[in-house]
């Protein structure tokens, strides 16, 4: 795929049409009437992913993330993989602005570890961690998310963030950040919308079926979150809010063992559902420089990182 097809999210929305009625117009698409501006320690544990060499957009955003604990950040690999020299990057935290903000926090980055069988072709595996040089501090508006317990059931009703466009095709950048509600979809009908591209196992999808509410550019790797757990991880669609095809997710559920492996500490449930913290005892991560780890060099992408667009591959059943 070329570049092209690469596509990132934030809150967008459509008009809302009637079930089963023709698809209106791109433009009409995706007209902003849901989500909210998010009010600051509103959405704590999301981060902005950023650029030092890069300032196109604000502040060189480029992707969003979600902190697991004091030394963690996941995000998509997409989002990732191009993070090679770890000093022209940061990770900001802390306030719901962009820029012009007391309450931002700026963290240095350590190392990067994507998975190994994220494929650009088929967006599989699209999952990746980011360690910092330095621990975080919690307060109320710096706060962990815990990774889902169990797979979200359809029609659950799940929080999405982020920075990213209020239109698909825009370039902006907003200062504030934007929360929306999704429905977990049918993952029958969302992979016979996208021609069995989603993986059940590895993705889910979540949006709603008359459009309206969607991630968008500026927003991969950004976090969903269903029954107060990071059950997503924001990673590609057929554009932004477009009927019939919702937001595709990586599973967080899925990569829970990844993430322990790799050093995140991933609370744990116990028979009655209610779940533990491994005990670290103060312990600090160590470094393994043997860890299995792929890193590719390519040109840097252009500051926004765009969620997988699926109009080249999937055909209009409508």
């Amino acid at each position: 795929m070329g570049a092209s097809v690469w596509c990132s999210v934030l809150i967008v929305a459509s008009l809302v049409y009637c079930s089963g009625a023709k698809p209106a117009s791109n433009e009409d698409q995706t007209n902003i009437v849901g989500g909210h501006i998010a009010k600051q320690g509103e959405i704590p544990y999301q981060v902005s992913l950023r650029s030092y060499s890069s300032y196109t957009y604000s502040r060189g955003h480029f992707c969003g993330g979600t902190i697991l604990d004091k030394r963690h950040v996941v995000t998509a690999a997409h989002c990732a993989i191009h993070i090679t020299n770890y000093t022209d990057y940061y990770v900001a935290l802390g306030s719901n602005k962009l820029t012009n903000s007391k309450a931002l926090k700026k963290f240095a980055i350590s190392k990067v570890t994507y998975h190994t069988g994220f494929s650009y072709s088929t967006l599989s595996n699209d999952i990746a961690i980011i360690k910092l040089k330095k621990p975080i501090r919690f307060n109320k508006n710096i706060k962990p998310k815990k990774i889902a317990t169990r797979v979200p059931k359809q029609d659950t009703k799940c929080i999405i963030s982020g920075w990213g466009t209020w239109n698909y095709g825009d370039h902006v950048i907003h200062d504030e950040l934007k929360a929306a509600t999704v429905l977990i979809s049918n993952m029958t009908q969302c992979r016979a919308n996208y021609s069995d591209r989603v993986d059940p196992l590895t993705m889910i999808c979540a949006g709603l079926v008359e459009g309206g509410v969607d991630s968008c550019q500026g927003d991969s790797g950004g976090p969903m979150i269903c029954n107060g757990q990071l059950s997503g991880i924001v990673s590609w669609g057929r554009g932004c809010a477009f009927r019939y095809y919702p937001g595709v997710y990586t599973n967080a559920y899925h990569y829970r063992d990844w993430l322990k492996k790799h050093g995140v500490k991933v609370k744990e449930a116990d028979e009655n559902g209610s779940e533990e913290e491994e005990n670290d005892a103060g312990e600090e991560e160590v470094e393994d420089d043997n860890e299995e780890e792929e890193m590719v060099e390519k040109d840097m992408l252009p500051a926004v990182m765009m969620r997988n667009i699926a109009e080249q591959y999937i055909p209009n059943k409508y």
